[in-house]
């Protein structure tokens, strides 16, 4: 699954005021049976609302009403437990009769909600005569608009207007409402409008006002920010902080998310079960039990994924959203039953987007054929090339059918087809290797799975291993990197593995050959088996380096010192693997710990030659200023492998040689470093600078641009080292000052999956590559969360 897969949510809106109120002092001497968790205004009355053991929900509404000789109407709302819900609505109201104060109070809130009603964003024809309430009013219908995208976004220039006009009514509010609560809304706005640098100047001028507060809108922003920044330790800490002021379901939902978003699943699914356990019947429901599926299933919890998938499916009523329901329900390993709901899309939607009939139809097909069903599967491939003769995907479907059904020459065609229209589609290339080395043709089999750029995965190597031992017989088995073609082998095969799998070529290709029949139809990276009656479950295998791989990412949401103690452990448990020493050798070179990095490095480089080594070590002797040797470490590197376009080498090598003033060698490296990773951030800082020691101003702006646009936070933070001030554009010498403190900040990291920097208090700053749009979108989604704080606020404010 991907981390930040988006749902398909409905638009939020404003159906009327409902703004939190503050339990007054008197309820505070109630029996604690009858102190609601969380109380809400609305046009009716005041809403009481009281959470019981088993997460089950009851509300109590109480008004003024001067036609009952008490002046009071208690009722409950419709809720779980009749009889329950009776007899605590009768000691509601017993209470609210005891205290004198009570009735003043409802009429007050009452009066608020009346005075709320005359907003704008509640419906209102015109603005508010009272300046504060029009100042929020403003402020609630830009979040609107930003909700609805109506806003900036990252894919859209800056609108200083639209801006200003922000700012403008943040002015208006007023500081009756008090400095924290604006600075949470500015800055919460401005990300949701994709005004990163702006979001982050707020931050920056107001961040001791509101980490000085401790409502929820100042720990949901201070959580927010601390992750945007990179400052893992305290946005787990703001945001454990505001879960345990969780009050209802929507407090739970916000805490969830933003915990989900932190990379901590296993804390966020419990908060996201409080709050689709009071989701309601309304469309925003679905959204509710969606995100519960979703964290669930990375959370590693199929029984939870299972419910709220089966909750999915009674809400449902979008093909998009049967499309979502079939993902988590096979996400919980319910693969049929995912079947049976996208043949329910598929029959009962004729009218779908064509995009969702599409999906829909070939994942349908996609799942028969991990099950072994080519027939069926080959029947929904057919159905879309009658609609579409050059679809890649159902060419490919359909020529991976036909191969398991006995055509494989039939099949090998339908996939040249598929790769001439997709050059790109790499299982297509991986079945044309394997049908390609069943057929004999071994030169060519081991071309195709060479040109397959998602390697790395279980099948993948499996097939590479197998084509080049029948290649060149013994060649593959004699490779010091069998170890990675065992594990997979054991994985799949368990007790029917032989003892030694390259005792022999025979034996390591039978072994590989009943492995990959294991897979039936996927060879995709997540991979699944089928049993003797056709009934899938995943297979939940990792490769050594996708395991590092995953556990370097650990460094995103834990201590580094203990994900590095984490890779010890498995170095010492699996010396034979080198990557368990050369992912944590990378993380000691980002925090600046180049001298013990490049011990790790070199040690790994002479004892196995995998390619890190020569990489790291070099990149670590250049860091300590060694270039002489870094140089001969890539060097060495040469004599057994070619360099691959994406490796950091080029980076490291672009960056020595500028640094020593050899511009025309650097400039190839960096320029390919940027070329073939995007991504690279460090290689972007370093092709800038080096475009300002040429002296071409109109390259290096573009290379700054480029920086910026990848990581706003971090080059917020050096502009802020670097002291700059805000003209624009800045003079070149300023920006290479910027670029340079940026580079210092950046240490030893050249990476194009993290980025980290050590900042002024020496503490590393961890950031995960995502698109600025992760954060945009998480922003709008919790937009609403600070509308409560500011309505909450505005009520308070008036009282």
């Amino acid at each position: 699954m991907r981390e930040h897969e988006q749902h398909p949510s409905s638009a939020a809106h404003h159906a009327g005021p409902r703004p939190r109120l503050p339990a007054p002092a008197w309820m505070l001497a109630w029996p604690s049976g009858v102190q609601p968790v969380s109380l809400r205004a609305n046009t009716r009355g005041v809403e009481f609302l009281y959470r019981a053991p088993g997460d089950r929900w009851f509300r109590v509404e109480a008004s003024i009403d001067l036609r009952r000789p008490s002046a009071l109407r208690v009722r409950g709302l419709p809720g779980p437990d009749p009889a329950t819900l009776a007899r605590l609505s009768k000691a509601v109201e017993r209470c609210l009769l005891r205290s004198p104060s009570a009735r003043a109070w409802l009429a007050g809130a009452q009066a608020w909600v009346t005075r709320l009603e005359g907003m704008q964003v509640f419906g209102a024809a015109g603005p508010s005569s009272d300046p504060l309430i029009r100042g929020v009013d403003e402020l609630l219908g830009h979040a609107a608009r930003v909700r609805s995208g109506e806003h900036l976004g990252p894919e859209q220039p800056e609108q200083p207007e639209q801006l200003s006009n922000i700012e403008a009514a943040l002015a208006g509010a007023g500081q009756q409402l008090g400095a924290s609560t604006l600075a949470q809304f500015s800055v919460a706005l401005l990300l949701a409008c994709g005004a990163f640098e702006r979001a982050l100047a707020c931050w920056g001028r107001h961040a001791a006002t509101i980490e000085a507060d401790d409502s929820r809108g100042a720990l949901a922003c201070a959580a927010i920010m601390s992750a945007y920044r990179g400052d893992v330790a305290n946005a787990h800490a703001n945001a454990k902080r505001l879960a345990a002021q969780t009050r209802d379901g929507s407090d739970a939902r916000h805490a969830g998310e933003l915990l989900e978003l932190l990379g901590q699943p296993q804390l966020a699914a419990p908060l996201l079960s409080v709050a689709a356990s009071d989701a309601g019947e309304d469309a925003s429901a679905f959204d509710v039990h969606f995100r519960l599926a979703y964290v669930a299933a990375a959370a590693h919890g199929p029984d939870q994924t299972r419910r709220a998938a089966a909750r999915m499916l009674e809400l449902a009523r979008r093909p998009e959203q049967l499309l979502a329901t079939a993902r988590m329900q096979r996400e919980a390993g319910e693969f049929l039953l995912a079947e049976a709901t996208l043949a329910q899309l598929v029959r009962d939607h004729p009218h779908a987007h064509e995009r969702t009939r599409h999906t829909a139809t070939l994942e349908l097909a996609t799942s028969k054929l991990w099950r072994r069903d080519h027939e069926g599967a080959a029947s929904l491939a057919r159905d879309l090339l009658a609609t579409n003769a050059n679809d890649p995907a159902a060419l490919r479907t359909l020529g991976v059918a036909l191969h398991l059904g006995g055509r494989s020459p039939a099949g090998l065609e339908l996939l040249v087809r598929a790769l001439e229209i997709d050059p790109r589609d790499d299982e297509a290339r991986l079945w044309r290797a394997e049908i390609l080395d069943q057929l004999g043709d071994y030169s060519a089999a081991r071309f195709e799975v060479n040109e397959v750029s998602i390697g790395d995965f279980p099948a993948w190597q499996l097939l590479r291993a197998l084509v080049e031992e029948h290649h060149t017989p013994n060649r593959r088995i004699d490779h010091d990197t069998w170890f990675i073609v065992d594990t997979n082998i054991r994985a799949l095969l368990g007790d029917e593995a032989p003892a030694n799998t390259k005792a022999n070529h025979q034996i390591a290709t039978a072994s590989i050959t009943r492995a990959l029949a294991r897979l039936g139809g996927n060879r995709s990276k997540r991979l699944t088996t089928a049993n003797a009656e056709g009934e899938l479950r995943w297979l939940e295998i990792e490769s050594p380096r996708h395991r590092a791989e995953l556990l370097q990412l650990h460094a995103c949401h834990r201590p580094i010192d203990d994900v590095v103690a984490a890779f010890e452990q498995l170095a010492a448990a699996h010396p034979a693997v080198p990557f368990f020493v050369t992912y944590p050798a990378e993380l000691l070179m980002w925090r600046g710990e180049y001298e013990r990095a490049f011990l790790l490095f070199e040690q790994v480089w002479y004892a196995t030659r995998t390619r890190w080594g020569y990489v790291g070590a070099g990149a670590a002797a250049m860091l300590l200023g060694r270039d002489e040797r870094a140089l001969e470490l890539w060097e060495e590197g040469k004599a057994h492998y070619l360099y691959i376009d994406a490796e950091a080498t080029y980076c490291y090598r672009g960056e020595l040689l500028r640094k020593r003033g050899e511009l025309d060698q650097a400039r190839p490296d960096l320029e390919l470093a940027v070329q073939a990773r995007p991504e690279r951030l460090g290689a972007w800082v370093n092709l800038a600078l080096l475009e300002h020691a040429a002296g071409r101003e109109g390259p290096m702006r573009e290379a700054v641009a480029r920086v910026e646009a990848l990581c706003p936070a971090f080059a917020w933070e050096a502009r802020r080292d670097a002291q700059l001030g805000d003209p624009n554009p800045r003079p070149p010498n300023d920006l290479a000052r910027y670029m340079s403190t940026l580079l210092e900040l950046l240490r030893g990291n050249r990476s194009s999956v993290m980025y980290t920097i050590v900042d002024r208090n020496d503490a590393l700053r961890v950031l995960p590559v995502v698109k600025p749009d992760v954060w945009r979108d998480f922003g709008r989604r919790s937009l609403a969360l600070f509308e409560d704080e500011l309505l909450a606020a505005l009520v308070g404010a008036s009282t």
